[in-house]
């Protein structure tokens, strides 16, 4: 720069190259701000769309409950064939009790 021995033509065009580089900064900055504005308004409608999709598929769920009421039965386990190996009980009834013709 003209302050330390640099001619004064040099200090404007420096000066001139400073404002211009400040002035592309804050064009990309209100670019920047605009994306974030639109990013927001899009978040909130995307938090509100996750919120009513909860809220439909929590009525489905009760509508289908009051139709079809839930029955929780215990688990069915099949015996272990190696408990089953000293057992005298057959697996399989094979007796066929005599049907009376009426």
């Amino acid at each position: 720069p003209a302050s330390i021995g640099g001619s004064t033509w040099a200090a404007a065009l420096s000066l001139c190259g400073a404002v211009r580089e400040a002035d592309e900064q804050k064009l990309q900055a209100e670019k920047l701000m605009e994306e974030v504005k639109t990013l927001r308004a899009q978040a909130h409608q995307l938090a509100a769309n996750a919120e009513t999709f909860e809220k439909e598929i929590a009525n489905k769920v009760q509508d289908v409950l009051a139709k079809t009421p839930l029955e929780i039965k215990p688990r069915r386990i099949p015996p272990r064939l190696a408990s089953l190996r000293n057992s005298t009980t057959p697996l399989i009834d094979l007796e066929l009790e005599p049907t009376v013709p009426t």
